[in-house]
């Protein structure tokens, strides 16, 4: 019996693709289905684009974190935070306070919506959840839109989802691990496997795209991916598989400090974070939310007068598929392609970043690409929109 194969190559951009440095992805895309470039939506939930076909703008997963105050599992941690917040205050040893984080995301993954803290300031941790991976996705309606598990569980069919990824999940593992766990549990009781592959984001981020150390690691993948489907083959012949490259990744030409921005707004107008507004920093995008309503002009009107932010990027509420989102923020300012904010709420600024994606012109951030290999028709598309890529999934639990 055959099968469908699903991976998911975190940030494998559509330019990656080469004779030279991914000979066997070179050849599926030669003599299958390939689809050149990959658009995905604004933002980093490209997960809940693929399982659900709703682009984020339509589904509003835009941030994997937002602003959810009733779904923090920091909310009845009050007396805990400012506990720690007060000892990472007394004791400000770096090493001393990134054991502390540790030991409340250990804490905290106890819970049955878990959310890191990250470097999410304690006073603000209790106004935020997880967005797209709040739910488990195998369980029915885990997302807003319908997903390939809901619709798998209406036809009693099963996902092999075990080597997949999501923010709700302690320890998602390596790519070996999870390529090693799908060859050891593929049986014909799965019509559709996901896989999660890491490494290519990881090298991305770390070294910048056109890096030798990517090159490196392209080649490595792509000899990797051979043996994975050799061996997947032996045991279930005549299967498909489907690549997915769905985003790519832009080299870092200059850094924003919004911290310092935002220094000078509470020093100005004299309003604290945590009680007046809270903000959020990704990595291309700064999310305000205005807790003092009295306060919403002169906060509104110092942030989108900064010139720096006017130069080096767009507030969201200016772009054509705007609206409102209060789970994104009140106030929305996405850093143009190239422009990185450093520091932000998952790196220190001294990780020294030399790609980045999630910007909200996608093809400027760069572009995906999806190659089908196996039972399929030899075509060729030029352009392909993210969320499209659940019609590749769902035949196989229809």
């Amino acid at each position: 019996m055959s099968a469908k194969v699903f991976f998911l190559m975190d940030a494998f951009s559509s330019d990656y693709l080469s004779e030279e440095d991914t000979p066997f992805l070179f050849n599926c895309a030669n003599e299958g289905e390939y689809t050149k470039k990959i658009i995905n939506g604004f933002g980093f939930c490209e997960r809940a684009e693929i399982i659900t076909g709703v682009s984020s703008i339509e589904s509003n997963y835009i941030s994997a974190i937002g602003y959810n105050p009733e779904r923090s599992p920091y909310k009845n941690l009050s007396i805990l935070l400012k506990l720690i917040s007060f000892v990472d205050k007394c004791i400000p040893i770096p090493i001393f306070q990134k054991i502390i984080r540790r030991l409340l995301a250990l804490l905290i993954y106890r819970f049955k919506h878990p959310l890191n803290p990250y470097q999410i300031p304690y006073q603000m941790l209790k106004y935020f959840a997880l967005t797209e991976d709040y739910n488990d996705h195998s369980k029915m309606h885990a997302l807003k839109h319908e997903s390939i598990f809901d619709i798998a569980l209406m036809n009693s069919k099963k996902i092999h989802h075990n080597s997949f990824t999501g923010l709700n999940k302690k320890n998602n593992g390596t790519d070996d691990n999870r390529l090693d766990v799908v060859l050891k549990e593929c049986s014909s009781k799965y019509p559709l496997y996901l896989i999660y592959i890491s490494s290519m984001d990881a090298y991305g981020h770390k070294y910048g795209p056109k890096s030798i150390q990517v090159k490196e690691a392209l080649k490595e993948l792509d000899g990797k991916l051979k043996k994975f489907v050799s061996q997947f083959e032996k045991k279930l012949p005549q299967s498909t598989y489907v690549f997915l490259g769905d985003h790519g990744m832009t080299t870092i030409k200059d850094r924003v400090d919004i911290k310092a921005i935002l220094y000078q707004l509470e020093k100005n107008i004299k309003i604290q974070a945590g009680k007046d507004y809270i903000y959020f920093l990704d990595s291309t995008m700064l999310r305000v939310w205005i807790l003092s309503k009295n306060l919403k002009g002169e906060i509104e009107n110092y942030i989108e007068s900064q010139p720096i932010l006017n130069k080096k990027g767009i507030f969201y509420s200016d772009h054509p598929e705007y609206k409102p989102n209060k789970e994104l923020g009140d106030i929305v300012w996405c850093a143009n392609s190239g422009i990185l904010i450093s520091p932000d709420f998952f790196h220190t600024g001294k990780d020294n970043l030399k790609g980045m994606h999630g910007y909200l012109n996608a093809e400027e951030g760069g572009t995906g690409m999806c190659i089908k290999y196996g039972n399929v028709k030899k075509k060729v598309y030029e352009k392909k929109d993210l969320h499209c890529v659940f019609d590749d999934l769902v035949d196989s639990v229809s």
